[in-house]
C-alpha cells in the first residue's frame, strides 16, 4: 500500500487511491467487499462502448448477487460452473 508520513494526517481518499498500484487497488476492493462496504461489483468501461445487452447483463448479475439467498443449490452450481470456465 502507499506510504504516507505522519506529518500529513489529512489524506483524502483520492490521494490514497492515486498512490496505489493496480494490485493494491484490487486488494483494497477485495477488503471492502469482505468487510461489507461493497455489496456488488461495478464494471468500469472507459471506452463507453457498452451495448443495451451489456447493461442488461450487468443488471442481471447485480440481481443475482443481491438475491443469492433465493438461489437453489443447482442454480448456484450452474453459476459456479460458468465462472470456473472463464
Amino acid at each position: 500500500m502507499p506510504d504516507f508520513y505522519v506529518d500529513n494526517l489529512d489524506i483524502s481518499p483520492s490521494e490514497f487511491i492515486d498512490e496505489c498500484s493496480s494490485e493494491e487497488i484490487t486488494k483494497l476492493i477485495e477488503i471492502l467487499i469482505e468487510d461489507g462496504y461493497i455489496t456488488h461489483g461495478t464494471v468500469i468501461n472507459d471506452d463507453n462502448s457498452k451495448t443495451v445487452d451489456d447493461e442488461l447483463f450487468l443488471v442481471n448479475l447485480t440481481k443475482i448477487s443481491e438475491y443469492k439467498y433465493r438461489l437453489t443449490i443447482e442454480e448456484e452450481e450452474i453459476i459456479c460452473k460458468i465462472a470456473n470456465r472463464l
